[in-house]
């Protein structure tokens, strides 16, 4: 709200007019009283005019004649008025002067009432202002509070969308961590071996064979299971640049339970030498390996792969040993 004191000089200035109008107003009535009271022509040292006494019809002597030395004069007199002649007279000045004096009080009366509606109307300005004011330090407050309201709604509406990020990425990790929990991993481990063995008398000749298992050590089981393995005789160690041809893969598929296991036979396409037998066998210039790709759904419906490489070694107690050929070992 502004101040009052701020608009003192306003106040003074309408109420000095206003006195002033006033004042005005009261000497026209003062005199316009006197004026009422003492009509012209009704006073005491007013006498009413000398008549003279004349005949009208009265003829001037005939035969005057002036000199040079007595000139004659001719002096013509005004028509001299009757009494009632002079009291009407004096009833229309006076009505003329209550005329006028009436004049100058009605506008002394319409200045006092103009200053007093200049009083009311400043009043009522100074109040409208005061109103618009306000009304405008009460919409910049309530502005102010919608903005810090919007501010304060945008921030809780990102806190809310990082929160329901969060949570969704809790939800992704949790079912993530489920899925990962629960599906079926299928992996290759050691099932053994066979060397190349020639028995001519009773006519059976085998070939080296792997047999390396296939396990599923996951919590559900594996579907739709396919697989290729290949066995050959490779030198040792492999070449950095050696690329493993591809296998033929099986026609069938089959479902393997959790925990569950299946041998992969893979035997090598062609006799070798009888003298390469034990050296393939120790390891030293090559070796028997095995590799394959394996291709499975878990039970999310998601496809599935493993590949797998091993090479195997003879100890001198017949135990066969397996390795895993890293670089070619992957699994999903």
């Amino acid at each position: 709200m502004v101040p009052i004191r701020h608009h003192a000089s306003n106040w003074r200035t309408y109420l000095t007019c206003g006195g002033l109008g006033l004042a005005v107003a009261t000497g026209f009535g003062c005199q316009a009283r006197a004026q009422l009271l003492h009509p012209p022509g009704s006073g005491q040292n007013h006498s009413p005019p000398q008549k003279q006494t004349y005949r009208a019809n009265e003829q001037p002597k005939t035969g005057q004649r002036g000199t040079v030395s007595r000139p004659l004069i001719v002096r013509t007199l005004p028509p001299v008025e009757t009494e009632k002649e002079t009291e009407r007279h004096a009833n229309k000045e006076f009505r003329d002067a209550a005329t006028e004096w009436g004049a100058f009080i009605f506008t002394g009366l319409s200045t006092v009432i103009f200053f007093l509606q200049l009083i009311v109307f400043g009043k009522q300005a100074q109040r409208l202002k005061e109103t618009i004011l306000k009304m405008d330090q009460v919409s910049a407050a309530q502005s102010t509070d919608m903005s810090n309201s919007i501010k304060e709604a945008a921030r809780a509406a990102d806190g809310m969308e990082k929160s329901a990020a969060a949570m969704t990425m809790v939800a992704s990790t949790l079912e993530n961590t489920a899925e990962r929990q629960l599906r079926a991993y299928l992996t290759v481990i050691n099932g053994g071996a066979i060397f190349q063995e020639k028995n001519r008398e009773k006519g059976e000749n085998l070939r080296f064979e792997a047999k390396p298992m296939m396990v599923n050590t996951g919590q559900t089981p594996a579907r739709k299971v396919t697989y290729q393995a290949v066995a050959a005789i490779l030198p040792t160690p492999l070449p950095d640049d050696f690329n493993f041809p591809p296998g033929i893969p099986t026609s069938g598929r089959g479902d393997l339970g959790s925990q569950g296991h299946f041998v992969m036979n893979a035997i090598v396409s062609e006799f070798v030498d009888d003298i390469s037998v034990e050296d393939i066998k120790n390891g030293n210039q090559q070796s028997l390996y095995v590799w394959g790709t394996i291709v499975y759904e878990d039970i999310f419906n998601k496809l599935r792969q493993t590949k797998f490489c091993l090479r195997y070694q003879w100890l001198l107690d017949g135990t066969v040993n397996a390795f895993y050929e890293t670089k070619y070992n992957e699994a999903e």
